[in-house]
């Protein structure tokens, strides 16, 4: 944890669902100069897929991104076979 805690270039987030951690989202190459970062997140608890946690995190991202940290670009990449994660854009 110190490690990535001491990274600039990168920020990690536990997911919670009920008090409980359920994954992680990170941003990760954030760039100042070029003002832009790529993003992730992975739900753990498969069981709760598709249930609005993921739609939920992409728009506290989004927000963060570039409302508090006045980026102008955010990136991701998808799996072609990740029909949920295709379905929020």
């Amino acid at each position: 944890f110190a490690g990535i805690s001491a990274r600039t270039d990168c920020e990690y987030w536990m997911i919670e669902y009920q008090k409980q951690p359920v994954g992680v989202v990170n941003l990760a190459a954030i760039s100042e100069e070029n003002k832009r970062t790529d993003w992730a997140f992975y739900l753990g608890i498969t069981h709760l897929r598709g249930a609005g946690i993921g739609s939920k995190v992409e728009t506290a991202i989004i927000h963060y991104v570039f409302s508090k940290k006045g980026l102008d670009k955010l990136c991701c990449q998808v799996l072609s076979k990740n029909e949920a994660v295709i379905g929020l854009h």
